[in-house]
């Protein structure tokens, strides 16, 4: 809650603000940045930086981007990416318990282990979106 009144209002504005997953995807993303301060501190931690903050961003970039599609297909694909990227996320921050401590990094693993199974249960439910597929002889191509 403290997190989320520390947020621009336009951001809540956001239609994705509305997807309860996106919002996790945020929140580990800011979390994330706060953790590099400290990563890159040592030299152990510091050559992990980059893949974490780019898999952490990644989560909610491509959840932004799958709800923007308009076919259920696309969105499938795109959360199905954004799995991945929480999953590698995940990984990478196995690596930082030494600098963050064994509860800050239990913590961050457990938020990303919650997005995945979030993202388990929405990216099956992009099928029911799916859009009508039609044979190229359902249509009238003037040659009748």
């Amino acid at each position: 809650q403290e997190w989320e009144a520390s947020l621009a209002p336009f951001i809540k504005q956001s239609p994705i603000w509305r997807l309860h997953v996106y919002r996790d995807a945020l929140f580990a993303f800011d979390l994330a940045k706060f953790d590099s301060r400290r990563l890159k501190r040592s030299l152990e931690t510091r050559a992990l930086i980059p893949q974490l903050y780019r898999a952490v961003g990644s989560i909610g970039a491509n959840l932004v981007e799958g709800s923007s599609r308009s076919s259920g297909t696309d969105r499938k694909r795109f959360f199905e990416y954004a799995l991945g990227s929480a999953r590698e996320a995940d990984h990478w921050y196995h690596g930082c318990d030494v600098v963050l401590g064994e509860v800050i990094t239990a913590h961050r693993r457990q938020h990303l282990q919650g997005i995945c199974a979030q993202l388990v249960t929405l990216i099956p439910k992009q099928f029911n979106l799916r859009e009508e597929t039609q044979e190229y002889s359902d249509y009238n191509l003037g040659n009748e």
